[in-house]
């Protein structure tokens, strides 16, 4: 089942899609970033705050093809089937979003490291646990998003400088 159609907003105003229908939010958000960042260089400005919340991985699970199809292989590890919660065939579709907020945050990462030679922090992180019927896993911790358990509470954070 395919969800579509968008409220999003840019300064105050509904946000145009043009041509953008159609395409995933990640990669949405991430082209808009990038040309953040972008006028943000040619301005010579000399502080800049971003901060990217991704709607993925969110219900519903959906992804465009190119990110699902190299997914499929590499989101099993090896306790996979392990928990009878967890929804193991939209697994590889929710492997796929989760690729592509990793390729996003890589075409930002890439951008701050090119074009911006002041020095800059990028801190990734989550605000909850793995949903088990969007096929998240949270193994070996117990629990999902909504609970208090380990595995809907505990968060992996990333922070990288250079």
């Amino acid at each position: 089942i395919a969800v579509t159609g968008r409220n999003l907003w840019e300064n105050d105003h509904p946000y145009d899609q043009g041509d953008d229908e159609g395409i995933h939010t990640t990669e949405l958000y991430t082209a808009k970033s990038l040309a953040l960042l972008k006028n943000y260089n040619e301005q010579n400005q000399n502080d800049f705050f971003l901060y990217l919340s991704y709607q993925a991985v969110h219900g519903p699970i959906q992804t465009p093809s190119v990110s699902y199809a190299p997914a499929r292989s590499a989101c099993h590890g090896p306790f996979s089937g392990d928990d009878d919660e967890v929804n193991w065939a939209l697994r590889p579709r929710l492997c796929g979003m989760v690729t592509g907020i990793d390729n996003s945050i890589g075409q930002i990462y890439n951008k701050l490291q090119q074009d911006n030679n002041k020095d800059f922090i990028l801190w990734v992180l989550s605000d909850n646990g793995g949903v088990k019927r969007h096929g998240s896993s949270n193994w070996p911790l117990r629990g999902e998003k909504g609970e208090f358990w380990e595995g809907g509470v505990r968060l992996v954070s990333l922070v990288t400088a250079p």
